[in-house]
């Protein structure tokens, strides 16, 4: 290490130890694979593939989500956030838009509603050197509680703790592939007092007896040396596709039969492209499932778009997506004729398109019923 580059093992060291040592989850992880588009639809969780034993399914109904992405003639994206720090900032990282910190810096989420007893939170983080983020629920003014029970993830451990002695430790960062120089995708899932952290593809022990208080507003804290002499020698740390959402369920026939069309919350492509991004996986295989299950089901697979770009560019988008998705369930031994797929660029919003969560809300693939 470099003499006064703080790290992310100098954060741990500093912030959470406190009286004690600060536990982590148990869990191992390789990095999320954020490579360039490979010829034909990406087919994550083949057979054999370490992602089809990732069971990671975001919650149904979404509640923020923040790609930092700029929208046209609407504040920036900071202003979506509560209290950002002076030290965060906006810019082009890893192909896309991040949120970056020069640790120590903060910021709030306030939801719509309080938190849910069942609600799942995942983002994709580049913390090299080992830097990552934490969150946890606050008060409605943004205040702590008096016992802060915090999830933690970074490329060298996770944690889910409130320094008691029910706290859960892993370090991840002697894992083969861990390295903490690329971009890795973290994802929680929270219900009750249950909770589960995964790191790209493997997902880690369950806690069942640590509960994160249910609110409306979450803080999240990049932690690093606060020296004011070293201070702008802190690791940066990099953030974005940040998403909360309630709930947590599978694809569910019979919500397909009820309406006769459902929305996959689950499927998630690279920016502007068809490639299908693994964690994808479960919601898939849930699909090829149900198929499987129902065998005189057929469904058309709807690829849907924002409107950011030209309608010409986003209906090819969105028919070529509808055609990966369809790729990959034949891929895992579903007849072709049980599928049709079929792209309706920007055409049918179900939200407005002036908010990020409009946006993620209307870049969607949906089942119908044939």
């Amino acid at each position: 290490m470099r003499p006064g580059l703080y790290t992310g093992h100098d954060l741990l060291d500093q912030s959470l130890m406190v009286s004690t040592r600060r536990s982590w989850i148990s869990l191992v992880a390789v990095l999320v694979p954020l490579s360039a588009r490979a010829d034909g639809p990406s087919q994550p969780g083949a057979e054999g593939d370490a992602w089809s034993k990732y069971d990671f399914v975001p919650g149904a109904r979404l509640l923020f989500f923040e790609d930092f992405i700029a929208i046209d003639k609407k504040p920036g994206p900071l202003k979506h956030l509560k209290d950002p720090s002076p030290r965060l900032d906006l810019q082009d990282h890893a192909g896309t838009k991040w949120l970056r910190c020069r640790p120590p810096c903060s910021f709030d989420v306030v939801l719509p509603e309080k938190l849910p007893e069942r609600f799942t939170v995942d983002f994709d983080l580049d913390g090299f050197g080992g830097n990552g983020v934490r969150f946890n629920a606050v008060k409605p003014d943004g205040s702590q509680f008096e016992t802060p029970v915090n999830a933690d993830s970074s490329p060298s451990s996770l944690g889910f703790t409130n320094g008691g002695d029910k706290d859960r430790n892993s370090e991840i960062d002697r894992i083969a592939g861990i390295d903490g120089t690329k971009p890795m995708h973290y994802s929680w899932s929270f219900d009750g007092a249950k909770v589960r952290a995964y790191a790209a593809q493997l997902p880690g022990l369950d806690a069942s007896d640590l509960q994160m208080p249910r609110t409306a507003r979450l803080h999240f804290e990049f932690v690093g040396g606060d020296d004011p002499t070293l201070i702008d020698q802190n690791v940066v740390t990099w953030l974005t596709n940040l998403r909360i959402a309630s709930g947590g369920n599978p694809v569910m026939f019979d919500e397909l039969s009820k309406k006769g069309r459902l929305v996959l919350e689950g499927i998630l492509f690279d920016t502007g492209r068809d490639k299908i991004r693994p964690e994808s996986t479960p919601t898939l295989l849930a699909v090829a499932k149900m198929l499987a299950d129902h065998a005189d089901l057929k469904l058309t697979i709807e690829g849907h778009t924002d409107n950011q770009g030209t309608a010409p560019k986003n209906q090819t988008l969105s028919d070529q997506r509808a055609a990966a998705v369809k790729a990959w369930l034949v891929a895992h031994k579903v007849a072709p004729g049980r599928l049709a797929a079929k792209g309706f660029g920007q055409t049918k919003p179900v939200k407005g398109n002036d908010t990020p969560e409009g946006r993620q809300a209307n870049r969607r693939v949906e089942l119908v019923r044939q």
